[in-house]
């Protein structure tokens, strides 16, 4: 009889010792798991950092964008104006260069 309760004895420190072993690597596994996830949470935190830098720089993109295709339009519109002033200068100048040949042969009408 007592043979059998040092047995169950023995038994049940050997199940203990492996109750033992188990948990401490249960709970060297967690910890690891808890690093784990805390670098995943700073890498995700680094990457949401990023993408927020990304959007702020396509915007600033897209203001400049704007603002280039505005001075575009002002650069069409100023070369039309320019183009539209270009040609009535020369008409002006073909209109002033036969009023200085009419002029020229009035003058030469009262040469003596």
């Amino acid at each position: 009889m007592i043979s059998r309760l040092q047995s169950g004895v023995k038994d049940a420190v050997a199940a203990m010792t492996n109750s033992r072993d188990v948990t401490q690597a249960t709970v060297q596994k967690s910890g690891e798991v808890t690093e784990a996830l805390t670098r995943i949470a700073n890498g995700i935190s680094v990457i949401v950092d990023m993408s927020h830098q990304i959007a702020q720089a396509a915007e600033e993109q897209s203001a400049v964008s704007k603002d280039v295709n505005v001075s575009v339009a002002q650069i069409g519109e100023l070369g039309t104006s320019t183009a539209a002033n270009a040609e009535e200068t020369l008409a002006s100048s073909r209109q002033m260069s036969e009023l200085t040949a009419s002029l020229q042969k009035l003058v030469e009408a009262f040469k003596v």
